[in-house]
């Protein structure tokens, strides 16, 4: 098995923070070899789901009510499974048809026990003088950051009510609309829009 292989296949069993960061070195390639970005990239899109029930569950405790009540129909399998989270299609009384972001259960605790044993290990890093003025530490920590407003799905609303007034009337970008009343800290609902991943791109013609 090739050493990147074996990187990608402990980051994925490690779990959700190192999927995220993983996530992050497959674009990186300054800082890895490019055959290591190449097998990092599969877990953009190759990320285990978790199930329907605790989908429907984490619905349930963030709006106090059950997903037969919200919607008129939930696809149960997801469109597209990540690190944090997970979408759903589904349709809404009005016949609207959205996009339903659910986060992963306990995946902020998880995050938070796993960015502690990042920044001993960055310690650990920054003490021995052969790595002397590389500062992992500040990585973890801009990795901290950058995650906790991830796992607030209401910051995301709200930036993407900024951009949508930002591009108001605009002919070539189209934001999708949120839905307030289904979007919490950890569920967003959005206007369902077809798309193509941006790797895809160059496969159209």
């Amino acid at each position: 098995v090739k050493p990147e292989v074996r990187l990608r296949v402990t980051l994925e069993r490690l779990g959700p923070t190192f999927i995220k960061l993983a996530q992050i070195l497959s674009i990186r390639p300054d800082l890895i070899p490019k055959e290591y970005c190449k097998e990092l990239e599969k877990l953009q899109d190759d990320v285990p789901e978790f199930s329907y029930e605790e989908v429907m569950e984490i619905i349930e405790k963030e709006f106090g009510r059950g997903i037969n009540h919200l919607f008129t129909h939930f696809e149960k399998k997801p469109i597209k499974s990540a690190s944090i989270s997970q979408v759903h299609m589904a349709v809404l009384h009005s016949g609207e048809r959205v996009a339903v972001k659910v986060q992963r259960p306990n995946v902020k605790m998880m995050m938070e026990t796993d960015i502690e044993i990042m920044y001993y290990f960055a310690k650990l890093i920054e003490e021995h003088e052969s790595f002397h003025g590389f500062k992992p530490t500040k990585i973890v920590s801009d990795f901290k950051e950058w995650t906790e407003k991830e796992l607030d799905f209401r910051i995301e609303a709200r930036n993407a009510k900024r951009f949508a007034q930002n591009f108001k009337g605009s002919r070539t970008v189209h934001i999708p609309k949120v839905y307030d009343e289904l979007t919490s800290e950890k569920v967003l609902t959005l206007e369902f829009i077809g798309g193509v991943e941006l790797h895809d791109i160059a496969d159209i013609k």
